[in-house]
């Protein structure tokens, strides 16, 4: 008699506690209730009530339709029959994605006992169950919703939904909740524990979950995705001196890789016996969406530091379509990222449930690279060529000037285009305490362009002004030096610009081809086709002397030199040339203005002189020792 007594008396004890624990709430004509309670195992029952014949919602930790938060919709199948429940993403003023099918659980006569009015056979009425996380902070916000518009598919839970009739946000206490919250630190966040979610895009298919235990010391991460190739996590905002944690799938099993990544290249593989992680079954309490096709879970201690206990911290997340190359293998190298984001979670509050923030959109980083890297290439694809062209083509016109503005250019333009792109890319790095070898190649070509060949280069250039002379007869080296280290310096950032690109557009072909057409612009049209047609009438209008100098169309006589053996003709051309461009751009020179001229193709030049055969005698013609010859007395235009 006494045991069915007790039995009674501890059954009517639990009954009481769980009331005790239920928290509601009820819209001022009862058209919507929801009563949260039942904590138990990591998960807390919610039950809805609601008089609209379409569907009802609600949302935890929200204000409003744009939380990123997750909310529940339930309505009756066809028929009356079996509920369907499921969990959807608010990310905007429009209809929530559809991320999880969630199972309806039986409803409990306490989780409706604080509804003003009874449930009916007409009322809707469905209970399920979701993280403890969600609602075991002292108080927390929510926003419910509901339609007498019906799915669009009433027996499908992902089923187009109508736009609501009603909407409203309350707040629940729940500070009696968490005392009897007995969930383990694999699952959601209890009093000594804390927890936070990201996730990557709008529909939430791709994201990062992060239960912190103070008692335990550890830190739990679960990552999951719709990618089928691969997925990571790591610390930090950029890759640069990232801890990582790689994971795919292999015939079914979880293969979990840690590396240690130097930049924008392949993470390197951290050694099994010095990896601080332990791989972990994916904790119950944590709803994996249908969706999903990668995802892993597993533990580090606190000591290693992947989170900190006084405030958010920094991640990145990455992953692909493409899986690794031998997915048996943790050390296998995978493909590039075909998603990626960096955002920070926090878990340094104890009892707290907390969702992420991007920090894509920080302009501390995201805007800063992008500002290097246009003001780059303004300084090497713009000013640069400009510089050059002016140097190239623009003598023999702006005899007075071209130095100055060719100097100009390459030192205030480019030069103070790069400091100014120099100065973005390293508040950049300081963010994360990387430098610039550690940055990839595209980063140490960089350097070693600005740090390097560009100083030098600009000191040429005003080595080679400063040691120029008139009467000189050939090039001398520095000029040579100046000229070749000038194409370098130009191929160099033509390759290094690409490879900056390709980074912020994570490979797009877009931007590549829009590259690619400008250096294209620029290189053929600009230099190929506009400069050369300048240096093919800057040589023309040159008369040849008996001596085989040459008398220009005006005041000035040039003197031309003449090749005294056939095997010089081209030293010849080259200082044939020279004179010319001299002549042509010395003051009160006529050279140009006449009727005759001498082409600057090298190719007629050669045969002339090779063939060693005699050229229009009434003219001129070549001698046996390769002297030019002209009749005495008389000065002959010549066209070669």
């Amino acid at each position: 008699m006494i045991v069915p007594l007790l039995a009674l008396l501890f059954s009517v004890m639990a009954h009481c506690q769980t009331q005790k624990q239920t928290s509601s709430y009820c819209d001022n004509t009862g058209s919507f209730c929801v009563s949260v309670g039942g904590v138990s195992k990591g998960e807390a029952l919610v039950t809805v009530q609601s008089s609209a014949t379409g569907w009802a919602a609600v949302a935890f930790g929200t204000t409003s339709m744009s939380g990123n938060t997750p909310a529940y919709v339930g309505w009756t199948g066809e028929g009356g029959s079996a509920v369907q429940i499921s969990q959807r993403r608010l990310v905007s003023h429009s209809m929530p994605a559809f991320e999880a099918t969630v199972v309806p659980v039986a409803t409990p006569a306490w989780a409706t006992a604080d509804f003003p009015f009874a449930p009916s056979s007409k009322s809707l009425l469905f209970s399920f169950n979701v993280p403890a996380s969600l609602v075991n902070a002292t108080s927390f916000n929510c926003v419910y919703a509901f339609s007498n518009a019906a799915p669009s598919t009433r027996n499908t839970p992902n089923s187009a939904i109508a736009r609501h009739d009603q909407v409203g946000q309350f707040k629940l206490n729940s500070a009696a909740l968490s005392a009897t919250n007995t969930t383990s630190s694999q699952g959601g966040a209890s009093g000594n524990q804390s927890s936070a979610k990201f996730c990557i895009d709008a529909a939430g298919t791709s994201c990062v979950v992060i239960v912190r235990d103070a008692v335990a010391k550890l830190a739990s991460v679960t990552v999951y995705s719709s990618l089928k190739g691969w997925a990571a996590v790591g610390t930090g905002s950029a890759m640069a001196g990232s801890t990582m944690f790689v994971g795919w799938k292999n015939d079914g099993k979880t293969v979990i890789s840690q590396r240690s990544s130097g930049g924008n290249a392949l993470p390197s593989t951290v050694a099994l016996g010095t990896s601080t992680f332990t791989a972990i079954d994916t904790p119950s309490s944590i709803q994996i969406p249908n969706t999903t096709n990668t995802f892993f879970s597993f533990q580090v201690p606190e000591s290693v530091i992947i989170t900190t206990t006084t405030g958010a911290s920094n991640f990145i997340f990455a992953g692909s379509d493409s899986a690794p190359s031998d997915k048996s293998n943790p050390s296998s190298d995978f493909p590039i990222h075909s998603l990626k984001a960096a955002f920070s979670l926090d878990v340094s509050q104890l009892g707290t449930a907390s969702t992420g923030v991007s920090v894509e959109a920080n302009p501390s980083r995201a805007t800063l690279i992008l500002m290097h890297g246009i003001l780059m290439f303004v300084g090497f694809a713009v000013v640069m060529p400009f510089a050059i062209f002016i140097a190239r083509y623009m003598k023999s016109r702006w005899v007075k000037y071209w130095f100055l503005i060719h100097l100009l250019l390459m030192t205030l333009g480019s030069g103070g285009l790069m400091i100014a792109a120099l100065v973005c890319v390293e508040w950049t790095l300081g963010l994360d305490g990387s430098t610039f070898v550690r940055n990839g190649v595209h980063g140490i070509l960089g350097a070693a362009i600005i740090f390097g060949f560009y100083p030098v280069q600009v000191v040429l250039g005003v080595v080679c002004n400063a040691l120029y002379n008139e009467k000189r007869t050939s090039v001398p080296w520095w000029d040579r030096l100046h000229h070749w280290l000038g194409r370098l310096i130009g191929l160099a950032a033509i390759v290094n610009m690409y490879l900056g690109i390709n980074l912020w557009s994570n490979g797009s072909l877009g931007y590549a081809i829009g590259y690619w057409v400008w250096i294209a612009l620029v290189v053929i049209v600009l230099f190929g086709v506009v400069g050369e047609l300048l240096m093919v009438r800057r040589h023309r209008g040159v008369q040849f002397n008996e001596d085989g100098s040459t008398v220009g169309i005006g005041r000035q006589t040039v003197a031309l030199p003449v090749p005294s053996v056939v095997g010089t003709s081209g030293h010849w051309f080259h200082e044939t040339r020279m004179a010319l461009s001299n002549s042509s751009g010395s003051s009160g020179s006529s050279i140009g203005g006449g009727s005759g001229y001498v082409s600057s193709s090298k190719h007629r030049l050669h045969n002339l002189v090779n063939e060693q055969q005699e050229v229009d005698k009434t003219r001129g013609h070549f001698t046996d020792d390769g002297v030019f010859k002209l009749p005495a007395k008389k000065a002959h235009k010549y066209q070669i």
